[in-house]
């Protein structure tokens, strides 16, 4: 079987940043420009994202009317940037992949691999960045292969996912020179190699450079998926496929090995529920044709398509755009849910109490936010667009995901604020407590001083007792304010006691 001409491969790294720079990341974006030249070029270009078929409040969510304050944005990689040695020279026959993968035996036939590599033609049709206000973005690389063998294709898959390890999967950078000469090239915007002189680096280089641009020694972003891997999303479609019956195993042999992301002629041992037809991983679209979907990624795989102008053209349109955002919002959905989740376990681990509860009221701020505005359970409204959708959101397990980090976000929160309640209750019996001690004091103090003056005063006034019967009343005036003031004691603690 080969592969036909309008199969494609789009390859998508989520990182993430501090929700709280959204503002100055897309103003960096917007205003990112290649010098090396009169006039510069703007590297971004603003795009929409795909809005047909979309329902209203989302359509609003990715492209908000005039007035509302964008969430989300998409850029383009302008032409001339992509295709210029200015930029990255990423034009038709100008780079190649290089994979050190194995020699592969004949399709169709597992055997022994032998050491082997090889070239594999490479085509960026273009680089979309898309940024989201709750600190998540993606760089996507949209691409297909130069060549219609199907092993090709599954190397191409396997591989170009890696985005940094040297020597294995490797970018190859070239351009002519002159009649039938190509000469080794470096794109100026990817961040240096060891090998640069060789026009030889890997995906890093290209995302290194593409984002460092946007705040030079910064590091202001951070990979959420396996650190070093894309998630592919593909469009295969296959011809000259055996009729059933002549190898029945051709076909799911071939899906259980795009399922896997396995190279060609990799050996392969799978039980027969692989194989089955109607896989958890498999969601029918028409007859011989599929969506898979792993938590690796996926795309959608057809057999002898028919020759139709909806199977090489609206098909094709409605996979790159439609079915990609699908599945670019369950990943962004998942990707936002795990970095909420890694907060959780970080902001815990402050033992600052009031700088901890100020976190956690930001982290559960950010849940609600993303909860009003970007947890939908429905998209399209078209059937098979709303199935498919739907299949993202079980396979990257969407709902427990957010169930999890909603009870976590919740229930730690409020146990931090029970812990404050508990502290203010605290702390105000203390404070009851010290301006009870602090009347009684004031009270001795009055009874002591006050009940011997007024003794005094009426001695005075009648002027016929002896000093010793003053200095006798003084005394009794003391001793009586002294028994007053133990009997409010005793009273008070009694009350106390029967309040509690």
């Amino acid at each position: 079987m080969h592969v036909i001409e309008q199969s494609f491969a789009i390859f998508v790294l989520p990182f993430c940043f501090e929700s709280s720079t959204f503002a100055a990341r897309v103003a960096a974006v917007e205003r990112d420009r290649l010098e090396s030249g009169e006039p510069p070029w703007p590297v971004w270009e603003r795009r929409r994202f795909p809005k047909d078929d979309l329902l209203r409040h989302v359509a609003d969510y990715l492209n908000p009317p005039p007035g509302v304050t964008p969430t989300a944005y998409l850029w383009t990689l302008s032409n001339q940037v992509l295709r210029s040695p200015r930029g990255l020279g990423l034009g038709r026959d100008m780079v190649g992949l290089w994979l050190s993968h194995r020699q592969r035996p004949a399709t169709g036939q597992d055997g022994p691999e032998t050491p082997g590599s090889g070239p594999l033609p490479l085509q960026v049709d273009t680089i979309d960045l898309a940024l989201f206000g709750v600190g998540m973005g993606y760089l996507i690389f949209r691409t297909r292969l130069g060549s219609r063998k199907a092993d090709d294709w599954l190397d191409f898959l396997n591989g170009f996912r890696f985005i940094d390890r040297p020597g294995q999967v490797d970018l190859l950078f070239s351009r002519r020179t002159g009649k039938d000469q190509v000469s080794p090239f470096y794109p100026p915007l990817a961040a240096s190699s060891d090998r640069a002189a060789e026009g030889r680096g890997v995906v890093m280089h290209l995302v290194s450079g593409l984002l460092g641009r946007l705040a030079p020694d910064d590091g202001w972003w951070r990979e959420v998926f396996v650190p070093g891997q894309m998630l592919p999303f593909y469009a295969l479609q296959f011809g000259q496929v055996s009729p059933p019956g002549e190898q029945p195993d051709e076909q799911p042999r071939m899906l259980y090995r795009l399922r896997k992301f396995f190279r060609a002629g990799q050996a392969l041992v799978p039980s027969a529920d692989d194989l089955r037809p109607d896989h958890p991983a498999l969601l029918p679209y028409a007859d011989r044709m599929w969506f898979s979907l792993t938590l690796e990624g996926g795309g959608f795989v057809a057999f002898d398509p028919p020759d139709t102008d909806f199977w090489t053209s609206t098909m094709v349109e409605h996979l790159q755009e439609q079915y990609f955002l699908l599945f670019l919002l369950a990943l962004h959905q998942r990707c936002t849910l795990m970095t909420l989740s890694e907060q959780v376990c970080a902001r815990w681990l402050r033992e600052d109490q009031p700088e901890l509860i100020e976190r956690f009221t930001q982290l559960r701020e950010s849940l609600l936010e993303f909860t009003a505005r970007g947890y939908f359970t429905q998209v399209m409204q078209r059937d098979n667009h709303h199935r498919c959708f739907r299949a993202w959101q079980r396979v990257f397990e969407v709902e427990p995901l957010y169930r999890e980090v909603r009870d976590e976000v919740t229930d730690l929160h409020g146990m931090l604020m029970l812990r404050k309640t508990e502290r203010i209750r605290q702390l105000g019996e203390e404070q009851r407590g010290y301006s009870e001690r602090l009347n009684i004091w004031f009270g001795v103090v009055a009874v002591l001083l006050g009940l011997p003056s007024v003794a005094l005063a009426f001695l005075q006034v009648i002027q016929e007792t002896s000093p010793q019967v003053a200095r006798l009343s003084v005394l009794g005036a003391m001793a009586l304010g002294g028994l007053l003031i133990l009997l409010h004691r005793l009273w008070h603690g009694r009350q106390n006691r029967r309040s509690d």
